[in-house]
């Protein structure tokens, strides 16, 4: 299989960035899910949230808003936005079929309603490619602005608030609040697309800039974000509360962490772009979006009968299995999809 993967070389280190994320992404999510609680109270608990923090969501949705930058109409982008909030809905029901079912039956006493307004990624990016979309229509290509409202969501983020009522705290954890079930809210995870967007739009003024100096800048954004991390970012990063609802110093820290990430996978790239691990590691960025919703419909399911209940070994052994089962099951429906239809994408 692996040898029939093609990836545009053009986009690599991008899709290698995303690939990378996507296991940590699974890791943390078998963590979350399957790990006994005195292992997810651990400091190897602790480690996979580390992991599956930073070098996940914010990279997937910082390369989402850098590719926002490519001009498309406004009529595109919004229905675009749109079949992404429903997908991201229709993905909350199937992840959670199997407690929707258990609780119908009446095995289990759960608000579904937390479950299937979940304010989850997917529904991030369809927030984000709409408000994105309309914000353009002002700022146009400036791209200075775009990070400077990057800055100010992430800024008034922690200070959405918790409003009470019926039905209204569904749709309010979508924009923040402390809700359990607002895990990526517009306030402040729109902060990162619109930083990927800047970027975007002032790559060639930047790259003027930084020509000649990458092994320096890449130096002190490391530096910066190791000062960081033993300050707070380790202690927000692990915690999933904080990070759901993280304000603008931990931005700025993972922003810097992005860039990083960037210059390792631009440089990996650059000696090793055709290696058969780079390549599959970024064949699976470049499907981010399909793995994402299998993944979640295999995990989010069997989650529901061994809650908390598997140790190191057996963590190991569902990691590496959901991996493969990933990505095979991502192998034919790409490919389904790549017969059938042209290849025009919706994807974080």
């Amino acid at each position: 299989m692996i040898s029939e993967i093609k990836v545009s070389s053009r986009n690599l280190a991008f899709d290698l960035m995303k690939g990378m994320a996507v296991l940590a992404m699974i890791q943390v999510h078998l963590t979350e899910l399957f790990a006994r609680q005195d292992i997810y109270d651990s400091f190897s608990g602790q480690l996979s949230l580390f992991f599956g923090g930073v070098p996940a969501a914010p990279v997937f949705m910082a390369v989402m808003g850098y590719f926002l930058a490519t001009s498309t109409s406004l009529l595109d982008s919004l229905t675009r936005g749109i079949k992404l909030i429903v997908w991201g809905l229709l993905l909350n029901i199937g992840l959670n079929f199997h407690l929707i079912y258990k609780t119908w039956q009446g095995n289990l006493h759960t608000n579904l309603l937390q479950y299937v307004f979940g304010a989850d990624i997917l529904l991030l990016a369809g927030f984000s490619v709409i408000i994105i979309s309309i914000v353009r229509l002002i700022f146009r290509n400036a791209w200075l602005p775009y990070l400077l409202l990057a800055l100010a969501i992430a800024a008034f983020g922690p200070y959405i608030p918790v409003v009470s009522g019926s039905k209204l705290p569904y749709l309010m954890a979508f924009a923040g609040g402390n809700y359990s079930w607002s895990y990526f809210p517009v306030f402040p995870w729109l902060a990162y697309p619109l930083a990927g967007l800047a970027f975007g739009l002032g790559k060639d003024k930047i790259r003027a800039l930084t020509t000649g100096k990458d092994l320096i800048i890449f130096a002190l954004c490391f530096v910066l974000w190791l000062t960081g991390l033993l300050v707070f970012g380790f202690r927000i990063s692990s915690s999933l509360t904080l990070y759901y609802h993280h304000g603008i110093l931990f931005f700025v820290w993972a922003l810097l962490f992005i860039i990083c990430i960037a210059y390792i996978a631009a440089f990996i790239v650059s000696k090793s772009g055709t290696f058969v691990l780079v390549r599959y590691f970024a064949w699976l960025g470049k499907n981010v979006t399909a793995i994402y919703v299998i993944q979640w419909l295999i995990i989010g399911n069997i989650a529901t009968q061994i809650w908390k209940t598997q140790g190191f070994s057996q963590l190991a052994l569902w990691y590496a299995g959901i991996l493969t089962a990933v990505s095979v099951l991502a192998y034919i429906y790409t490919s389904i999809k790549a017969y059938f239809t042209p290849s025009k994408e919706i994807s974080l």
